[in-house]
């Protein structure tokens, strides 16, 4: 049985990942390793509009790391793209030729309608997440179905809202090869990407909202994206992390991303001075240092509550950029939760305190 081994490379505007493959006949393609590095590409093309020579310098050892990784997989082939942050930098010509001297990798930069594809390819969903993305009005620009799956559909009555979408046939060996989950329900959609709000259209007096700075687990994006929705937050800010249109974000949220109003910004300070501008507080989570507890706090109407990275927390300097520090007290050795955990405790409080009309401090 001939095994070959297959690198994927995505240099995003906010981490750059790699990920391994085995492809063979029988097993068809199948992960083995998965490597992501944080480097805000996208700060520098959104501010300066090009890239720093310190960034760019980064970006290749980042690179070059993984050139050792594809080594030691004996990757026999590899595909290395590009997001936005590179392909609308005014040096990105430059900055690629960069890249193939130190690496002697070669990047190429996707347009737009190619990226929206690789986001959205795998909203493969089950029919319960399907079903929920179709009723909330997800603009659908394709739908491919396998033989099982359109006939699941067509007994239960195609939604109005599907006529008009383009549609098509997919054999059950193509589909296991656009869907990232074992076991696949026979639909898949491409979805447009909607236009998110502004930060001052998003932010108002009394709203409750999430704010996520430099999160990069995709579940953890996701299942607080739908603890927000259960909640009934006014909305969710992603400051600097990872993709939320990735198909694992995607099917972690199980349909609350297309109900959920929401924003991705490369820096928090512009988060925190629209929460001032709209009289939201804002609320740093913190593991450790002076911070109220949690259960004994008194949260206003009008909170944001702002979690940072799984394995650092939030920088100090937006803790103390922050309105006020909370803390989840733990019992006995146990550090911390789950960041998507501790976001919910603390929103549950938050919206708790708003439904009873606490006036706060």
């Amino acid at each position: 049985m001939t095994v070959k081994t297959f690198a994927a490379i995505d240099v995003g505007s906010f981490e750059l990942e790699l990920g391994i493959f085995e492809i063979s006949a029988s097993a068809g393609i199948r992960e083995i390793d998965h490597v992501r590095h944080a480097l805000a590409l996208g700060k520098d093309t959104y501010n300066d509009g090009r890239l720093s020579h310190e960034i760019v310098e980064e970006m290749c050892e980042v690179l070059n790391k993984f050139r050792e990784v594809m080594k030691t997989y004996r990757v026999s082939d590899y595909r290395a793209f590009a997001s936005s942050a590179l392909r609308e930098a005014r040096n990105s010509q430059m900055v690629l030729d960069r890249i193939l001297v130190r690496t002697g990798l070669r990047v190429r930069t996707m347009n737009n309608s190619e990226l929206r594809f690789k986001s959205y390819k795998a909203v493969a969903a089950r029919e319960e997440e399907f079903q929920h993305t179709v009723k909330n009005g997800a603009a659908l620009t394709q739908l491919f179905w396998t033989e099982d799956g359109l006939a699941r559909w067509q007994a239960e009555g195609l939604p109005d809202v599907l006529h008009g979408t383009r549609c098509a046939l997919v054999s059950d060996s193509l589909a296991a090869e656009l869907s990232q989950t074992e076991h696949t329900q026979g639909v898949f959609a491409v979805c447009q990407i909607p236009d998110p709000p502004a930060l001052s259209a998003l932010i108002h007096t009394g709203g409750s909202y999430a704010v996520l700075h430099q999160l990069q687990d995709p579940g953890n994006a996701g299942m607080i994206l739908r603890t927000a929705d259960a909640l009934g937050l006014d909305g969710v800010i992603y400051s600097a992390s990872c993709d939320i249109y990735s198909p694992k974000v995607v099917r972690a949220t199980m349909g609350s991303l297309f109900r959920v109003p929401l924003c991705c910004v490369p820096e928090i300070e512009p988060v925190l001075a629209a929460c001032r501008d709209a009289g939201v507080e804002s609320c740093a989570a913190v593991v450790s240092g002076q911070a109220e507890l949690v259960g004994q706090c008194l949260f206003r109407k009008g909170t944001a509550v702002v979690i940072g990275n799984e394995g650092n927390g939030l920088p100090e300097e937006v803790s103390a950029a922050c309105d006020r520090r909370v803390t989840i007290p733990m019992h006995g050795t146990i550090e911390s939760l789950n960041a998507a955990m501790a976001a919910g405790i603390i929103l549950w409080e938050v919206q708790k305190a708003a439904a009873a009309g606490n006036g706060g401090q």
